[in-house]
């Protein structure tokens, strides 16, 4: 008889049992520690000029072999975390920005006290503060909209109605094809977006150059050749398609203005103050803010009528590479290369979720417009559907067989999800079930972005063919 085959995640690990001598189990004592450990990633500095200089007043190397800036700040946690004459150095130098002690507090009679997780905010400027007083009253008026008009919908729910619209969206679904194929530029297409009515979308490349194209027939209408010196890793429109927001290797986050008659893009403004490359950025519902994930491992609010940056957000312990605001324009929720996605309450700046399921970085993050379904997709080729009213369930979709680049729901009811990935493949998912409606093929290498029209009438992808691909019912 043959050894039957054990697969390593149904493998039970029992980490709560206690050595003798100690007081507590093992697996409080990995909690602890793992508390301790993130807490002193926080001490670290972000920029890699003050890590070099942290690790020489450590005597430590300043640089090893093959190490880049996010090791190197990875490698001075560690040090930190592992030797407590190194912590006691640092922060009795000049070099510590006075951070809340990351260790258990000592009470009156030396007793250590926990310390509760730091929350992540930035401190209120009088523009801020401004900022968030529209916010406030216009995601509430949004919110209590979309509540309404869920509670209708449940009032007047007819069940056999129902399943009639979402089986006619399934079998539309299900006759996806490739009607149309573009190349659009020398490099990778990293990011393709559709207008609201389906009738233009825009792409960026690796080139920096934006492209309008006409979704019918695929032309390049209008266009900027050098949008950008290097990648572009962020595009969107803004919900009345006059404004088109971008952000690349240069650091900057750029405002277009598009003349729907003329069809004419021209830049309007460069936003400055990222240090690092700009990878994904997002149209708040208002229209007045863009946010942006950067590779300096912040996220930036701006205000585009005034060209400042409204908010510097920290929290994520390595580089943040997506983000989308919630419809109502309250939250957003941010995924970073940590693995971890971030729920943030715009309203007040603070973390209010901290969302952990992924074995590998984030690269894509979408609300649906239900308001609490999030759909993060990663380097482990797995979504994660979260509900946010809920601590504990997750829906997992095993989705391509490599890295997740690109998530989206459609944008009028939510009833269906696209992702890409490097497996050169699109799937096509029902969000009654969760199950995969349609897998499309037709790239000829990895898959950047992926965009559906608000009636899921046609779909958009782009990536390392350097074309843009239509997908529809013919």
């Amino acid at each position: 008889m043959g050894a039957r085959r054990v697969n390593l995640e149904d493998i039970d690990v029992d980490i709560d049992y206690t050595v003798a001598g100690q007081e507590e189990n093992v697996g409080t004592a990995l909690r602890r520690l793992e508390f301790q450990r993130q807490q002193r990633l926080q001490l670290v500095p972000t920029d890699d000029l003050e890590v070099r200089t942290v690790l020489g007043l450590l005597n430590e190397p300043e640089e090893t072999l093959n190490e880049d800036k996010f090791s190197r700040r990875e490698r001075l946690a560690e040090l930190l975390f592992n030797n407590e004459e190194h912590l006691n150095t640092y922060k009795n130098s000049s070099l510590y920005h006075g951070h809340s002690n990351p260790d258990p507090i000592s009470s009156t009679d030396g007793s250590k006290i926990e310390e509760e997780d730091e929350d992540f905010y930035t401190p209120a400027t009088a523009k801020l503060i401004e900022a968030r007083k529209f916010i406030l009253p216009y995601s509430i008026d949004r919110s209590m909209k979309r509540l309404q008009s869920m509670k209708e919908r449940a009032l007047n729910f007819d069940i056999g109605k129902e399943i009639n619209t979402r089986r006619q969206l399934n079998q539309h679904l299900e006759k996806m094809q490739l009607v149309g194929s573009q190349i659009v530029s020398i490099r990778p297409i990293s990011k393709v977006c559709l207008m609201s009515d389906n009738a233009l979308c825009a792409t960026g490349s690796w080139a920096g150059d934006i492209k309008i194209l006409d979704t019918k027939t695929l032309d390049v209408i209008s266009g900027i050749e050098n949008g950008h010196d290097g990648k572009i890793g962020g595009l969107a429109w803004n919900s009345t398609n006059t404004h088109l927001v971008s952000g690349a290797d240069d650091c900057l986050v750029k405002i277009h203005s598009f003349d729907p008659d003329v069809k004419i893009i021209k830049e309007l403004t460069a936003l400055q103050g990222h240090t690092g490359r700009v990878v994904n950025v997002d149209f708040h519902p208002s229209g007045r803010f863009v946010a942006s994930a950067s590779f300096d491992m912040t996220w930036r609010l701006w205000d585009i009528e005034s060209e400042t940056e409204l908010q510097f957000q920290e929290g994520h312990g390595k580089e943040v590479y997506s983000l989308s605001f919630q419809n109502d324009g309250a939250l957003l929720c941010s995924g970073g290369l940590d693995n971890a996605a971030i729920v943030w309450d715009v309203r007040t700046g603070k973390s209010i979720m901290n969302l952990q399921g992924h074995a590998k970085p984030i690269y894509s993050v979408d609300w649906s417009p239900d308001g609490y379904h999030i759909a993060t997709g990663g380097g482990d080729g797995v979504i994660n559907i979260w509900d946010i009213r809920k601590t504990t369930e997750t829906t997992r979709l095993l989705a391509h067989n490599n890295i997740v680049t690109g998530v989206r729901f459609q944008k009028s009811t939510g009833h269906c999800l696209v992702s890409c990935g490097y497996d050169k493949q699109i799937r096509i998912y029902s969000s009654d079930n969760w199950i995969q409606v349609k897998t499309l093929e037709g790239h000829t290498d990895k898959i950047l972005d992926v965009d559906i029209s608000e009636d899921a009438q046609l779909i958009v992808s782009s990536g390392w063919d350097r074309s843009l691909k239509l997908w529809k019912q013919e």
